[in-house]
């Protein structure tokens, strides 16, 4: 009993903490795009 408790919280604590990791995609209204950059100016 005692492992399936820890097993189960184990699970639970790995499902919980990997959305948390989950990157977001943003698009701006502008329409401009840019990989590896801040100041993105190309459509």
């Amino acid at each position: 009993m005692k492992t399936l408790f820890v097993s189960l919280s184990i699970t639970v604590f790995i499902l919980l903490t990997y959305d948390g990791i989950a990157q977001t995609n943003t698009f701006p209204a502008s329409g401009n795009v840019g990989i590896g950059t801040t100041n993105p100016a190309v459509k």
